[in-house]
């Protein structure tokens, strides 16, 4: 379903200018450091669960007080991914290999 706001993005190029961004960082990290840049779905790490709830977790988890009715709902998402990757890392290392 496409939102007013979702079209108004789609028409004023941010999004392109988003990939660009990424993008170009991916590449800086990569050339300098050869670090490999790992695009997670959403839906992988989060599932449906809401921003607010989201938030909420990551205040409870890490002794945060970030406001759920402001843009800091988007620094709970960038701990919440954080969190989510690094337990797969833990769960991988723990995997034996055969």
């Amino acid at each position: 379903m496409h939102t007013p706001g979702g079209h108004a993005v789609l028409l004023s190029g941010s999004l392109s200018k988003l990939y660009y961004v990424v993008g170009y960082i991916s590449a800086l990290l990569y050339g300098i450091n050869s670090r490999r840049v790992t695009f997670i779905p959403v839906n992988t790490w989060k599932g449906q669960l809401p921003k607010q709830l989201t938030t909420v977790r990551v205040n409870r988890k890490h002794g945060l007080r970030l406001n759920v009715r402001t843009k800091e709902n988007n620094i709970a998402d960038a701990i919440a991914i954080g969190d989510w990757f690094m337990k797969q890392k833990k769960t991988r290392s723990r995997t034996p290999t055969s």
